[in-house]
């Protein structure tokens, strides 16, 4: 999470950093998806 982005544009879609508001989204993203918890990750990426 501490790499750059590989590109800043995406057709069709807004692209912006993280802020901590996104953490909550990201956290039920990763429970689902991969099934486990990266809130600390999420955390620290933000700051």
């Amino acid at each position: 999470m501490l790499s750059k982005p590989i590109r800043d544009d995406i057709l069709g879609r807004i692209v912006r950093p993280a802020t901590e508001f996104d953490g909550e989204t990201c956290g039920a993203i990763f429970e689902a998806v991969p099934g486990h918890d990266r809130d600390g990750e999420v955390r620290d990426s933000t700051k």
